[in-house]
């Protein structure tokens, strides 16, 4: 169903940014506040995710797997998890910088190589990419310079004591030891998380369908994760809500995850839509999902809420159709399988047609 729009107008709020008192715990990202105790640990599984939503090794400097693609893959797994509160929003920077310092996504002829830097005077480290790698040198009586051509990322070179920073004293200023394999993801939260946002337009609909004599409809972490990765997609990529292309259009960007299109007003690329929740579970690695998807969106304004989001569904016939399976969407119910996500101006409710396996 095509997007509703509104003519609302964003109301922007200044916040105003309190120095921290002297002596205070710092909740900066990594600081010794109380805040940003799990902020080791929420990182780490974050560049995990990640990797496994944009392997180093799939962006080779080719069409769309560029640098540029890179990126904006690896954004939208952070701004996802930041959404879905498994990750700080005061580490999202420090995510998205040592995960752009790597050789991914620059193209095999450049031989791009980590390297890292000890600076003779003052034994200060740092680390950059070296294109092309044999750039990698000593600059006499200034640097020692150490090429890591097992690694792709600074971070995990450089980094030799482990504590998620590149400095001395602490980190060597050479390679660390020998680099294991990513570990895949076991648990959530899963990249494109819907939030608390989502999840309680999820209650919303289902409250609706009770309110109509309707059952239920079960969670399916299937169409949880392409209603988020659908509006990260439409937050990070506005142009591919353009008017000709309504906001079931997905961006050219997905990597391996999905295909990009355009979604037109006479649904032509309708197979755009269904075929989302099985690229999405078959590019994570997740069960495979057998069936198609169907989405019902929302084009309002930043900060729309949950409750303004099913009001206007309620009040336009063909989504309130979708949310209560009725008028030809009656085959909802035989394998029903829901999801929702919200970010930024844009809502969506995801339905399946075929029971979920993860």
């Amino acid at each position: 169903m095509q997007g509703w729009s509104s003519a609302w107008r964003t109301v922007v709020v200044g916040i105003a940014l309190l120095a921290t008192p002297a002596g205070a715990a710092s909740t900066d990202c990594l600081g010794d506040a109380p805040a940003a105790l799990g902020d080791a640990q929420a990182i780490r599984d974050t560049r995990t995710w990640i990797d496994a939503a944009c392997p180093c090794e799939d962006f080779d400097g080719s069409a769309d797997h560029d640098r540029r693609a890179y990126k904006r893959c690896a954004k939208s797994v952070v701004t996802s998890l930041v959404d879905a509160g498994a990750l700080r929003a005061a580490c999202s920077g420090k995510v998205k910088r040592v995960t752009f310092k790597s050789v991914c996504g620059y193209a095999r002829s450049r031989s791009a190589t980590v390297c890292t830097h000890e600076t003779l005077a003052t034994g200060a480290v740092t680390c950059s990419i070296a294109l092309p790698g044999t750039a990698c040198r000593d600059t006499a009586g200034v640097d020692d310079a150490t090429r890591c051509t097992g690694f792709t990322h600074c971070i995990d070179a450089a980094d030799t004591n482990g504590d998620l920073r590149i400095a001395a004293p602490g980190d060597s200023g050479g390679c660390a030891s020998t680099p294991s394999p990513t570990p895949q993801p076991t648990s959530t939260p899963a990249p494109y998380a819907t939030g608390v946002l989502g999840k309680q337009l999820f209650d919303l609909v289902n409250q609706y369908r009770a309110a109509n004599g309707k059952p239920a409809h079960p969670y399916s972490p299937t169409m949880g994760i392409t209603a988020a990765a659908h509006v990260s997609d439409l937050a990070l990529h506005p142009e591919i809500d353009s008017g000709v292309c309504i906001p079931h259009s997905w961006s050219r960007y997905g990597g391996l995850l999905w295909t990009g299109c355009c979604y037109t007003i006479d649904a032509a690329q309708a197979d755009c839509m269904w075929s989302k929740p099985r690229q999405l579970s078959a590019g994570l690695g997740l069960q495979h999902y057998s069936g198609n998807g169907y989405e019902i969106a929302l084009r309002a304004f930043d900060g729309v809420t949950p409750q303004q989001v099913i009001e206007a569904f309620v009040n336009s016939p063909p989504h309130r159709a979708v949310m209560l399976s009725s008028g030809g969407w009656q085959f909802l119910d035989g394998h029903p399988a829901m999801g929702a996500a919200i970010l930024g101006k844009y809502a969506v409710v995801w339905f399946g047609d075929a029971t979920d396996p993860n």
